[in-house]
């Protein structure tokens, strides 16, 4: 409802809010799964609107509900996936990220077979292989092992010095752990679809 804000390379976006605030539906928007009403959704300058194949190019969704191709084996979706976005050194970089998450012995495997865990690291995967230069993420520890947790926010620490990150998360962990490292970042509380409040940790927790 009239949400307008910038978050620039090199910075890091935590959205906040109850359950029904608004925070899936704004990042379903930003990626164009959600149509929006009225306004504009710049990535990298390219409209998600008017110009959604560049604008996609330099996005990339770990979404909390995970819908994947289950009748394909994870090794055929990191494929297809790779394929689709034609990334360089495929084979190097996707062994990197399977290797990194633990899911070598589950390629050969139908997405079907994989219990939710296995699904969501699938997801996380297919994102990470392309490199994007935004990365918006949807409760991105949900449902992950303890090791693979730590992975994902070591990566997430690596990744924010140079991309663009907005996170949806009720995991304080993640967030006073980001914020610990000295990342630049911010925190977005939305409210009936409203932002109520933007600013660091420090500041909102003195208001």
């Amino acid at each position: 409802n009239n949400v307008s804000f910038k978050v620039f390379p090199g910075e890091l976006l935590f959205l906040l809010g109850e359950n029904g605030a608004g925070k899936t539906s704004l990042l379903n928007i930003i990626s164009s799964i959600n149509p929006m009403t009225k306004g504009e959704v710049l990535i990298n300058g390219f409209s998600i609107r008017n110009n959604p194949i560049n604008a996609k190019k330099n996005l990339g969704y770990i979404a909390d509900d995970v819908k994947a191709f289950e009748f394909l084996t994870g090794g055929e979706f990191l494929e297809f996936i790779a394929s689709v976005f034609k990334i360089d050194n495929k084979d190097r970089i996707i062994k990197r990220y399977v290797t990194l998450f633990q899911m070598g012995n589950y390629l050969n495997q139908l997405i079907s077979t994989y219990s939710s865990g296995m699904k969501k690291k699938i997801m996380i995967i297919s994102c990470l292989i392309r490199n994007p230069s935004v990365l918006i993420m949807d409760e991105p520890t949900n449902g992950l092992d303890i090791g693979s947790h730590q992975r994902l926010f070591n990566e997430i620490r690596s990744l924010s010095k140079e991309r663009t990150i907005l996170i949806a998360t009720h995991d304080r962990y993640i967030i006073e752990g980001l914020i610990a490292t000295g990342i630049k970042s911010k925190i977005a509380i939305i409210k009936g679809g409203k932002i109520e409040a933007w600013d660091t940790l420090e500041n909102l927790k003195r208001r």
